[in-house]
């Protein structure tokens, strides 16, 4: 693994093992309030009412989410979430991630 990764580097392509996390694809504290809300069902308008935001503030922050997860809809966010243990089973949000 590593000797793939140096010649990918030395070509000019970046990559980390697949065990490390990439730090820009970690969520955003915020990121991760809107996942849940998304989950839930909220449009952009209902998610920026409930935190104060913008939609259009919100829709960046879903573009950013979207790019992160490599997701192409909300199901997939759905999904996501499900994953991270942020909702439940039966997609009830969880405590929300702390700061």
């Amino acid at each position: 693994m590593v000797t793939s990764s140096v010649a990918l580097a030395h070509k000019g392509v970046p990559r980390l093992p697949a065990g490390i996390p990439q730090e820009r694809r970690e969520l955003t504290w915020r990121e991760r309030q809107i996942v849940v809300l998304a989950s839930a069902g909220m449009s952009a308008p209902e998610i920026g009412r409930r935190l104060g935001i913008s939609r259009h503030t919100v829709r960046n922050h879903l573009k950013n989410i979207y790019r992160k997860c490599s997701a192409h809809n909300r199901m997939e966010i759905l999904l996501y979430a499900m994953r991270q243990r942020w909702l439940d089973l039966d997609g009830k949000p969880r405590a929300l991630a702390t700061r």
